[in-house]
């Protein structure tokens, strides 16, 4: 029974993000030392049992071998629903400097997106010629 003009609340999904999950803020149980002799389809297999959060990783180990965990368990889960390979082109090589990335409002890395920067100009600003950058999103 809604009055007119009520907004219906939906209830909430039944999955929540990693990151709403409180015992995802826990630290992780599997010492450092285990985590770096594995391989990255063993650590892959380990975040898709839950034994380690996605985002606990990165507190663990490098920041290359976690971005590539990272890819092999989405495309793990991408599979399922046949969408598997949909990272593939998804850049994420080594020239990528991950330290500027991780800790900056990027959450469970998988690789970036170039933007292409291109130039406008010359524009008369004042009496004098600039060139602006200009970045297409």
């Amino acid at each position: 029974n809604s009055s007119p003009g009520k907004k219906t609340v939906h209830p909430a999904a039944e999955s929540a993000p990693v990151c709403s999950i409180p015992s995802s803020v826990e630290t992780p149980t599997l010492p450092k030392n285990d985590l770096q002799s594995k391989s990255n389809e063993e650590l892959s297999t380990i975040v898709l049992t839950s034994q380690i959060r996605d985002h606990q990783l990165k507190k663990l180990h490098n920041h290359h071998c976690t971005v590539n965990v990272c890819r092999l368990a989405f495309d793990s889960k991408l599979s399922a629903i046949r969408c598997g390979g949909a990272l593939n082109d998804l850049p994420s090589g080594s020239f990528l400097d991950y330290n500027c990335v991780f800790g900056a409002n990027c959450e469970i890395v998988a690789g970036y997106v170039p933007l292409p920067v291109g130039m406008v100009g010359p524009l008369t600003l004042n009496g004098q010629s600039v060139y602006k950058r200009n970045s297409r999103h």
